[in-house]
């Protein structure tokens, strides 16, 4: 087993995801225009799609005698021209809007620096592939650092052409070489165990990294052990999928005598030598723990606009230590940050109606998941564990959480109630099924209780289990402005039922790492990888260890039923398998999700971002949806650009 490591907009998205990774190649240059999102209460159930056609490989955009263009501030820096700077066919990039100006910093503020660095590395993802932006499913997915690409007939190798010329933002040559030391020598050595959020990404269905070959300079083969057509979706979220062997090597054991992986362990860190090496957008300029982070242009980016001009529009990227979340939101109130997506919510929607005509900011909104209550199935404590695994423990919690009162109260109604399988949205989603147990019931979750016999035998009223497990448990959260208090109320509507849930507030990065370590009974976080399951199978099985199968992380030994036995089987299946045979077992695995609730779904929700007027080609509606890659909206931040003001 190899180490560590919400909804979405329209149907198509899953549909032109999982399509898309069927065909050979690449596909068109440039996506289709976005649609307009369809508001959450008109979610349709999936159709079921067609079968995929094999794709023929697309010749690459040809930008013929383009002129380029550069920012003012390389003028003096003493580099080679553009033209020399830029790949022999650099990727072409559509404006949201317009065409903008250079210049200028573009200014985030954060609530705390995240240890796996997921805001400033998701602000620029440069995989092989890449979805439409802001929208993945308008369009299909196009090439990035890979200029074509093809699969052999059974999907078990792929082969990927870089595009010539390349180059990292130190100017040394972006190669093949760069591709295989980032999978051979760090996602697939034992001895490194550096874990990005995104890391399930990486790995096959067995937990290993595939078999990673340099055919020349520009071209590499991917070999897997089974049928892999996940893997150009996959490859198009990633923000890394090489690393630069010419500042790496030097500290890699493999490749240099007296190396030691100590060492190594700690260059490969994003705050040390990949951060400041990239490919992407910008790089890393300083770092200030408790202060600030800077990031600065890359001379040597490969993307273009329409016109010729090499992006990103803007100078640098500063991200600023804001203490938590209403600063941030009060930040972006009152014009000291430019944009955020990732730490404002709902919680803060009256004050940005109520502030909005006098302040002239902008308001966007994102379908995003709501809150999880994740039970942990492997609770160190026998007695609660009991009583976790007890499945009418689950059901009737879940049917005793009051959501239309939580919407109401707390999300301004801007709430979709779901069931704890996938959601509407997702291709695999069944109405039978797709709502269970979420109707606030409070009679018919007593009366399960009752006849499951668990009910209340010394008087306290706090019921037990037929073997004598009291029906209380603690329940782990983090701060969070909507979350906190939608856990208050949950917690006085289960103890209507003779349930004691005990709250345990903890800061968000303690919390985490408990989560992770297996040191809880109840735990919050967000319902991810409920759109597109077979992405990121760690979120569901614990075949990868320390991934975010944080409910169930021995359910492969000591699985909490035959069902999840079953559902793990179906979930590993389907990833290996064409759309219109992954249609039938997603459906099955969905299904046993819902009727088993391994974790409860509060409900889906349309969240608002904001950003300053003067801020431009941002879009103003999105998604939000992790297991496409995304901590916030997926916008190509490279292209966001500032008005003089």
């Amino acid at each position: 087993m190899k180490k560590s490591l919400a909804w979405i907009i329209s149907i198509i998205l899953v549909l032109a995801l999982s399509f898309g990774v069927i065909g050979c190649g690449t596909g068109a240059e440039e996506a289709a225009p976005a649609e307009e999102a369809a508001p959450a209460e008109e979610a349709a159930p999936a159709e079921e799609a067609a079968p995929a056609e094999e794709a023929e490989t697309t010749e690459p955009v040809d930008t013929g005698d383009m002129t380029y263009s550069q920012a003012p501030m390389i003028d003096d820096m003493g580099l080679a021209a553009v033209e020399e700077r830029l790949p022999d066919n650099p990727k072409v990039i559509e404006p949201q809007d317009s065409i903008g100006e250079y210049g200028g910093t573009f200014i985030r503020g954060t609530a705390f620096f995240i240890p796996d660095e997921r805001l400033p590395t998701t602000l620029a993802c440069e995989g092989f592939f890449e979805l439409n932006k802001p929208f993945p499913g308008d369009g299909p997915i196009t090439g990035n650092l890979a200029e074509e690409w093809e699969w052999n007939a059974d999907a078990t190798e792929l082969t990927i052409h870089l595009r010539k010329g390349l180059k990292w933002s130190d100017g040394e040559p972006f190669k093949a070489e760069d591709v295989t030391f980032f999978w051979n020598d760090v996602v697939a050595d034992e001895n490194v165990p550096v874990v990005w959020y995104y890391a399930g990404m990486l790995y096959q269905s067995d937990g290993s990294a595939p078999i990673v070959t340099e055919i020349d300079e520009n071209t590499v083969k991917f070999e897997y052990i089974e049928p892999s057509y996940m893997m150009e979706t996959r490859y198009s979220l990633v923000p890394f999928v090489a690393l630069p062997k010419h500042k790496l090597a030097q500290y890699h054991p493999s490749h240099t005598d007296g190396a030691t992986y100590d060492e190594f362990n700690t260059k490969v860190l994003w705050r040390e030598e990949t951060g400041k090496t990239v490919i992407s957008a910008w790089s890393l300029e300083e770092f200030a723990p408790d202060e600030k982070m800077v990031l600065v242009r890359n001379p040597y980016f490969f993307k273009v606009d329409t016109a010729g001009n090499q992006l990103p529009y803007m100078d640098r990227v500063e991200f600023q230590i804001a203490g938590d979340r209403p600063s941030v939101a009060l930040g972006n109130v009152t014009g000291i940050y430019d944009f955020d997506g990732m730490w404002v919510g709902l919680p803060h929607y009256s004050m940005f109606i109520e502030e909005q005509p006098e302040r002239g900011f902008i308001l966007g909104k994102y379908l995003a998941p709501g809150m999880q209550i994740m039970f942990n199935m492997d609770a160190k404590d026998d007695a609660k564990r009991a009583v976790i695994r007890d499945v009418n423990i689950r059901r009737a919690i879940s049917m005793a959480i009051d959501r239309e009162s939580i919407n109401r109260a707390l999300l301004f109604d801007q709430a979709v109630s779901v069931g704890a399988g996938w959601t509407p949205d997702s291709a695999y989603f069944q109405e039978e099924w797709g709502y269970l147990y979420t109707d606030f019931d409070i009679p018919g979750a007593k009366k399960m209780l009752d006849d499951a016999g668990i009910v209340d035998t010394d008087g306290d009223k706090i019921r037990e289990l037929p073997t004598g497990e009291k029906a209380e448990l603690i329940w782990d959260m983090y701060e969070h402005d909507s979350y906190t208090p939608m856990s208050e109320m949950i917690v006085a509507t289960v103890k209507q039922l003779g349930i004691n849930l005990i709250l345990n507030q903890q800061h968000q990065t303690l919390h985490t790492e408990n989560m992770r370590a297996g040191n809880y009974e109840l735990s919050t976080y967000d319902f991810y990888y409920a759109v597109e399951p077979f992405i990121e199978p760690a979120a569901w099985l614990p075949w990868l260890p320390g991934s975010f199968t944080m409910f169930h992380v021995n359910g492969l030994e000591d699985p909490v039923s035959p069902e999840f036995t079953e559902f793990a089987s179906l979930l590993l299946e389907g990833g290996t398998l064409p759309f219109d045979d992954r249609i039938v077992v997603g459906q099955a695995a969905g299904k046993l999700a819902a009727e088993q609730v391994w974790m409860i779904h509060i409900g889906l929700q349309n969240r608002p971002y904001i950003f300053q007027p003067y801020m431009k080609n941002i879009a103003t509606e999105s998604i939000r949806v992790h297991e496409l890659g995304v901590v916030e909206e997926p916008l190509r931040w490279y292209q966001v650009w500032k008005e003089e003001q």
